[in-house]
Order: C-alpha cells, then sequence, then structure tokens
C-alpha cells in the first residue's frame, strides 16, 4: 500500500522517516492503537453486563433463600 505525505501529497517509500519533497516528518502508523480501541470497548460493554448482571443474581440468591426459611 503506497503512503503518502500528509503535507504536500508525494508518494513515499516503506521505509522514509522524512518526505524527500518538502522535509516533513512521516507519522508512523500505529496499528496497536486501534487493537486498543476496541478492547475498551469490550471492556466497557463487559462491564456494565456485570453491574447488570450481579445484583440479579444476588437478589435471586437471597429471594431464594428467603423462600426455604418462610
Amino acid at each position: 500500500m503506497a503512503k503518502y505525505c500528509s503535507n504536500c501529497g508525494t508518494e513515499l517509500k516503506d521505509d522514509q522517516d522524512v518526505c524527500l519533497n518538502c522535509g516533513v516528518a512521516v507519522k508512523k502508523e500505529n496499528q496497536s492503537s486501534d487493537f486498543f480501541k476496541d478492547n475498551d470497548i469490550d471492556i466497557v460493554v463487559l462491564i456494565v453486563l456485570a453491574i447488570i448482571f450481579l445484583p440479579a443474581a444476588l437478589i435471586y440468591v437471597l429471594y431464594k433463600m428467603s423462600k426455604k426459611k418462610g
């Protein structure tokens, strides 16, 4: 996949750190940041589910225990 300078649009080689046309530093693509963004969403979903499920499970257990005693 071809890369292009964000300043002047010149096509860049994969190993270039600086654009040879205008001298602007080439930004490195950080592929791991997308991974962490996706994982952040998964963690939030898990926390929300836990906040909903744990109290419901506790109420269910307490209800069953009170039925056995009474």
